[in-house]
């Protein structure tokens, strides 16, 4: 993803009539769940079906048997088309392990005493990302956390302000590009094309926390069964993530 995403963009907002799936591999299983947007807001779902396997061959977040894991992925995927009567080809895949990454990172432009344009914006987030190291990495996600015009922080959108200088600090999240590769692979055989790539305790934290606690600021623990993952938000967007390499087993 070359691109920052936009604050408190929806998990995969798509129209009333479009099904969206979502599969999350773990370690001890392995989940799809079938939902479809209300129509009354960007994160409210009507789900229509879920299913679930015991995880094969994946552990530690990484693939250790690509047919196992293959196996559990088409059973689960099949539990929920069943459950929802629907039929899907797409799915957004949640990505966890210690060998994800989460970097801070720090940039600023100047602006000249004039009024900040998404432009400006652009900009910073283009120099901010540019200090991130790609070489054998994919960058999996980007959240601007907060912005700083001149002696002014904690700004969130500067867009319209006047300023001499645009700060800004962002959250990237990057991941091995072998284990992207091999689980965007594995999910291909099961004939189904991954739409995004979202890490785990992410999509933990804008499925579980309410949108008061997003914008206030929250930690959200993560425990499964191979990693114990946090996240955290500050001012409406995720700010960091870290795993630890221990969970329930």
């Amino acid at each position: 993803m070359a691109n920052v995403q936009a604050r408190r963009k929806p998990l995969g907002g798509s129209r009333a009539s479009s099904p969206i799936a979502a599969l999350d591999i773990g370690c001890s299983k392995i989940t799809c769940m079938i939902g479809r947007n209300d129509g009354t807001g960007p994160r409210n779902f009507q789900i229509l079906g879920a299913g679930r396997q015991q995880s094969r061959g994946f552990s530690g977040g990484t693939i250790t048997d690509m047919q196992g894991l293959e196996r559990s992925i088409r059973l689960a995927v099949e539990d929920a088309e069943r459950e929802a009567g629907e039929q899907i080809s797409h799915v957004m895949l949640g990505i966890t392990g210690p060998k994800l990454n989460c970097q801070l990172v720090t940039a600023t432009t100047e602006i000249g005493a004039r009024e900040v344009t998404p432009k400006d914006i652009r900009r910073v987030q283009a120099q901010a990302m540019a200090k991130i190291s790609t070489k054998g990495a994919d960058v999996l996600a980007a959240w601007p956390v907060a912005y700083r015009v001149d002696a002014q922080e904690g700004v969130r959108e500067p867009a319209g302000m006047y300023a001499d200088r645009l700060g800004l600090m962002l959250s990237v999240v990057t991941a091995p590009k072998a284990i992207v590769r091999n689980l965007v692979e594995c999910v291909g055989r099961a004939h189904l094309s991954v739409n995004a790539l979202i890490p785990s305790s992410i999509a933990s934290g804008a499925g579980t926390l309410i949108d008061d606690e997003i914008e206030n600021g929250a930690i959200c623990i993560d425990m499964g069964a191979g990693v114990t993952a946090v996240s955290v938000y500050l001012n409406g967007s995720p700010a960091w993530l870290g795993l630890v390499p221990a969970g329930g087993t």
